[in-house]
């Protein structure tokens, strides 16, 4: 890995920092250290996309690319040497009003096309078969349902990726609410990763919020799992370092999630990825966060 350190004052830091740069190197990851008079502070940035698949043993997840060119080019390397089947993401790169930079050689993309810059999409290999859930495609949400073969038998599930914006009065968004709403209706069974931007001891967060209070009562009055395992920040910056991104699912398909994890490697955002397998012959419980079982 290539580590680049900059010595400068403190005012030319804090105005490299205030422009979210970041280094994109051809050949690998770079890390920018950015070094003033009396602290040094170390970026290490990870796109906010969701990869999740649908294979056993197969490697899934979930990832923030915070609208950023060198995140995405880290998500398409990462999906292609893992061969993610799915990825749930947030806030894609967008250029000249077009979202860029994903492999769609290889995946084919889902999303509101009808919105200027939107902030969920999900990505899929080509030959799993999908149908859009068109009625749920917004800027904030993207839904797809999808056939998995369980043993001898297929099933649909319902995937989505949900961005919570942080400014709207309390988490999730009426498109969310309706979807989750949907699937009980029509006996789906659903996973989502999101930005929840919510702060909750129960997820792992450092401290608790109005927007995660609010986000936990509306989980545990749906019936939605929380499938976090464990407290490792999603999201890290210079200053900050914390849990808003949620993997959540149905009581059914959150009992098939094996091996969820932050992953350790570079992301180019301050969003780390998740990854995650969906083993949909799985019969055995996993470790998962249920809000109507947490104190």
């Amino acid at each position: 890995m290539l580590e680049i350190v900059i010595s400068a004052d403190r005012a030319s830091v804090e105005r490299l920092r205030a422009k979210n740069w970041r280094i994109h190197y051809l050949f690998g990851q770079t890390n920018l250290r950015l070094k003033g008079p009396n602290t040094t502070a170390e970026r290490r940035e990870a796109p906010q996309a969701s990869t999740s698949g649908l294979a056993p043993k197969r490697p899934k997840g979930k990832i923030n690319l915070q609208h950023s060119k060198a995140a995405s080019s880290a998500l398409c390397w990462r999906t292609s040497r893992r061969h993610v089947d799915i990825g749930l993401i947030q806030e894609p790169w967008i250029n000249g009003g077009q979202v860029r930079g994903l492999p769609n050689k290889v995946y084919q993309t889902i999303y509101c096309d009808k919105s200027v810059s939107p902030r969920a999409l999900i990505i899929l290999r080509r030959g799993l078969t999908c149908l859009p859930l068109t009625e749920f495609l917004t800027r904030d949400l993207a839904a797809a349902l999808v056939e998995v073969r369980t043993e001898s038998i297929k099933r649909q599930l319902v995937i989505a990726s949900g961005y919570f914006p942080g400014d709207a009065i309390s988490p999730p968004p009426e498109e969310v609410q309706r979807l989750i709403e949907w699937c009980r209706m029509e006996k789906k069974q659903l996973i989502m990763g999101c930005d929840a931007n919510a702060h909750h001891k129960v997820w792992g967060s450092t401290d608790i919020n109005h927007r995660g209070e609010d986000l936990l009562d509306f989980l545990f009055s749906s019936n939605i799992e929380i499938v976090n395992v464990g407290n490792s920040p999603t999201f890290m910056n210079a200053i900050r370092r914390e849990v808003i991104d949620l993997t959540l699912a149905t009581p059914f398909i959150a009992g098939m999630v094996k091996n969820w994890r932050v992953s350790e490697e570079p992301s180019m955002s301050d969003h780390m990825t998740i990854e995650f397998n969906v083993e949909a012959t799985a019969s055995a419980d996993v470790e998962c966060r249920i809000p109507r079982k947490t104190d």
